[in-house]
């Protein structure tokens, strides 16, 4: 594994009195794909929520390429950073939920170049060639000028990840990006991710498709209770789990 472009230490995250991660540390190569995986309210959301700084935490750090996500270590203390300087962290950790958010009154084109032409100031012309490759990248070339009632459940996550990657990201984070989607449209989100991980874009996947898992990812991870149970080779994982909860979830999925 290359150096770590994802650092997560000692990471603990509470709403009210519930804890939801507990003592999270985990760091995610260069090019290195992790999967998540885990049953319902176990914390995998949350944790690339964190990641992405859309969540605040209580403790621990995050870094992406070398830079502290969301706080500054200063004499001791533990400072929250302004939102100019979250927004600018944020622009660059591209992030696809479950739905695709797109903005329904933009046609494709518009709401690729949105973000870049807003945020990054980039020229209306250039962001909209960029845009565009990437359109031809996800096989949706031929809908730029469509607006997204027009388009496939399949078809809008395939442009909401086109639009995460017009602002050039470090990594991507994917939250059970095919959990709204019908088999056929599945597939094709599956290969827009399945090219991503070929071309070496480093990711973190939060899925409940383990034969996907299973073969894309580097590492796979297992969470339980806002802690990670288990982590290794995603063969190993799923084909020899050493964890007892690893082994009961498992057995109720595959």
């Amino acid at each position: 594994m290359n150096s770590a472009m994802i650092s997560i230490k000692n990471l603990h995250k509470s709403y009210g009195a519930q804890e939801v991660l507990r003592n999270i540390s985990l760091d995610v190569g260069s090019g290195e794909v992790v999967a998540i995986v885990g049953p319902s309210g176990s914390g995998k959301s949350t944790l690339l929520r964190c990641v992405n700084f859309l969540e605040t935490f209580a403790s621990g750090s995050i870094t992406v390429g070398g830079e502290a996500i969301g706080y500054r270590e200063s004499g001791g203390k533990r400072r929250l950073l302004e939102e100019r300087e979250i927004d600018r962290q944020r622009a660059e950790i591209g992030m696809v939920f479950q739905k695709f958010n797109l903005f329904a009154h933009m046609t494709v084109t518009q709401n690729l170049i949105e973000a870049p032409v807003q945020v990054c100031h980039q020229k209306p012309d250039v962001a909209r060639r960029y845009g565009l490759e990437l359109l031809q990248k996800v096989g949706l070339e031929e809908k730029r000028d469509a607006y997204p009632e027009h388009l496939s459940g399949g078809q809008q996550q395939r442009v909401a990840i086109a639009r995460a990657l017009a602002m050039r990201p470090k990594v991507m984070l994917f939250d059970e990006p095919t959990s709204a989607l019908d088999p056929e449209s599945v597939g094709e989100v599956l290969n827009v991710i399945r090219q991503l991980a070929g071309e070496g874009m480093t990711m973190m996947i939060v899925t409940h498709e383990i034969g996907f898992a299973r073969e894309v990812s580097d590492r796979l991870v297992f969470m339980d209770d806002g802690r990670l149970v288990e982590v290794g080779p995603p063969s190993e994982v799923i084909g020899n789990p050493q964890n007892e909860r690893t082994r009961a979830f498992l057995s109720k999925v595959l």
